[in-house]
């Protein structure tokens, strides 16, 4: 009987442990648990990332704004301050941006920064806010981390306001092209095919040394000629080619096209496109730039979209090479849409 005993008092003991199986699913359920745990803690981290990063952002283009509202010239800046402009990604790297004065003679170099590690810009953007004045280039800007999961978006008004920070639904739409448009190009001598080259003049500043002005067969995009500038002096320079006159005319409030085609070679600050707006007397109301191009490339098509500002009636053709390089110009769009 004692023995009996002992084996039931054994048994009913053995049942307040686990078995091995009862273990393993612990196991699994806890490790299922666990990873699920930072999986959400990782997606949250990122949210935040992203977040931050857009609110920077923002803050990037409420200082551009208050810059160009203020009307006050940089240092560096000569001529009329036309607008100070943000630009997005592209040429400077998809976790870049930058804050650029637009003056009528010489722009100041530009202030790059940098997102927080980790995220980017998936589209080139660029905004322009007219110096002491209201409205910007309406653009929607988006930010995200590198795997492409977490997008926030902000927009800018056509009006100058800025809204809609949060988290985007849905993808990040693909860029399609802007169709070119059907109405007359009015950039005179868009090709540089005529003259040396007819109706277009060159001026420079802030230059150490004269740059060198090209009408060049060797190096061209389409047709026989092309223009180039090259610069070997000390930094501050801004050499330009641009139409003899301000005879473009152009209807404030519409849409216009702005296309050209940019070949750089060792281009240490930037080679662009510009489009200057003026009023009836001949005063200059603001300035859109192009996306530029850095350090060595080939034949690359740039393209911007713009609204002529109020109170403009024409404009003047501007292409551009800031500081040391060397950078050619050829096939030149600038028509309403």
């Amino acid at each position: 009987m004692k023995q009996v005993k002992s084996l039931k008092l054994k048994v009913k003991s053995s049942s307040f442990g686990f078995t091995l199986i009862e273990i393993m699913v612990a196991v699994m359920v806890i490790s299922f648990m666990s990873g699920g745990g930072v999986a959400a803690y990782r997606r949250l981290n990122d949210r935040a990332l992203v977040e931050g990063a857009a609110k920077q952002v923002e803050q990037a283009l409420r200082e551009t704004q208050k810059r160009a509202s203020s009307g006050v010239k940089p240092t560096g800046c000569s001529g009329a301050l036309a607008s100070y402009s943000i630009s997005m990604g592209g040429a400077l790297g998809e976790d870049r941006y930058s804050i650029q004065a637009d003056c009528a003679t010489t722009d100041p170099a530009a202030e790059t920064f940098d997102l927080p590690t980790g995220t980017r810009f998936p589209l080139e953007k660029r905004v322009s806010f007219p110096a002491l004045g209201k409205g910007a280039t309406p653009e929607t800007i988006w930010v995200q981390n590198d795997s492409q999961q977490i997008t926030y978006e902000l927009r800018v008004s056509q009006g100058g306001s800025l809204s809609g920070l949060g988290q985007a639904e849905g993808a990040v739409p693909t860029p399609t092209p802007t169709p070119i448009p059907e109405a007359a190009n009015l950039v005179p001598n868009p090709g540089f095919e005529i003259g040396s080259p007819a109706s277009w003049g060159t001026s420079s500043s802030g230059c150490s040394i004269t740059p060198t002005y090209q009408w060049t067969s060797t190096t061209k995009h389409s047709g026989t000629y092309a223009v180039g500038i090259k610069y070997t002096g000390a930094v501050g320079c801004t050499a330009q080619y641009q139409t003899s006159s301000t005879a473009a005319p152009v209807i404030a409030g519409s849409s216009y096209y702005f296309s050209g085609w940019i070949k750089a070679s060792g281009v240490v600050n930037k080679a662009f496109l510009r489009v200057s707006f003026y009023n009836s007397s001949g005063l200059l109301i603001t300035s859109v730039n192009s996306a530029s191009q850095v350090g060595t490339t080939s034949w690359t098509q740039v393209t911007q979209t713009m609204s002529a500002p109020s109170g403009a009636v024409s404009a003047r053709i501007h292409v551009r090479l800031l500081d040391a390089g060397t950078a050619y110009f050829d096939d030149l769009m600038f028509a309403k849409l």
